[in-house]
């Protein structure tokens, strides 16, 4: 796998890994051959933008930005530009149940798109025993289910070995 990748979003497909990767003017869309971690095909984001997550959908491979507000939608086949779409906020994490578009935007809700014009049709919020758990990034449909990978905030103080704040 590059090394220097900036992978903000991942999934698996037909034997193939895809991966979306941040920094502006390092931003891309890969499918990857997993033996070798040899990039097979790739488009680049022009330099303002710096790519979140990824996820397929109806044969259309979605791209999030992180601060821009634009999602990119490609072709799944050749990764030919198809269209884009504009949201409000941030863009963070990416995936699929099959018919709608899951969002992550660093907040404690997850945003339900419709793939065909990007429209929010319904917001989750994910919490924890009662309490709202925010810096949601990553997301994964697997068996039914979410599982966002969240940003941990805590840092630990290494001469004192106490919680830092």
């Amino acid at each position: 796998h590059d090394t220097g990748a900036y992978t903000q979003g991942l999934f698996w497909l037909d034997g193939y890994l895809y991966e979306g990767t941040g920094q502006n003017g390092r931003s891309e869309l890969r499918r990857v051959e997993p033996a070798t971690g040899r990039v097979l095909q790739r488009v680049g984001l022009e330099r303002k933008y710096f790519g979140e997550g990824i996820a397929y959908l109806g044969g259309k491979i979605y791209q999030l930005t992180w601060v821009a507000g634009r999602a990119f939608v490609y072709d799944a086949e050749d990764f030919r530009p198809l269209r884009s779409f504009v949201y409000d906020g941030e863009g963070w994490g990416l995936t699929t149940d099959g018919e709608y578009l899951y969002m992550s935007d660093g907040s404690d809700k997850i945003y339900v798109r419709d793939a065909e014009n990007f429209g929010v049709v319904r917001t989750l919020q994910v919490t924890a025993k009662g309490r709202p758990v925010d810096m949601l990034n990553e997301l994964e449909w697997i068996e039914g289910r979410i599982w966002p990978i969240f940003i941990c905030t805590t840092r630990w103080s290494s001469s004192t070995r106490r919680r830092a704040r």
